[in-house]
């Protein structure tokens, strides 16, 4: 009955062991999915803030081409 207990244990033993190291698996798993997710959106973010500048900066390009034509059209002397 002794060896009996002791396999019984030891089985156990085991299965809870295997139980935890699957845990321990599945965490890791979803910390790296998080962290993939969360590297994406810094990805994304970046592209847009970047795409925004790009645009203001053509914005004001623009703006001041305007002028000048403006001011070239207007003043013909200068």
């Amino acid at each position: 009955a002794t060896a009996e207990a002791q396999a019984g244990h030891a089985r156990q033993a085991s299965e809870i062991s295997l139980a935890q190291k699957i845990l321990a698996d599945r965490a890791e798993e979803a910390a790296y999915e998080r962290a993939k997710l969360r590297w994406l959106w810094a990805c994304l973010i970046t592209a847009l803030v970047m795409l925004s500048v790009a645009g203001y900066i053509f914005y004001l390009k623009e703006k001041h081409r305007k002028k000048a034509l403006a001011n070239a059209t207007h003043w013909p002397e200068l």
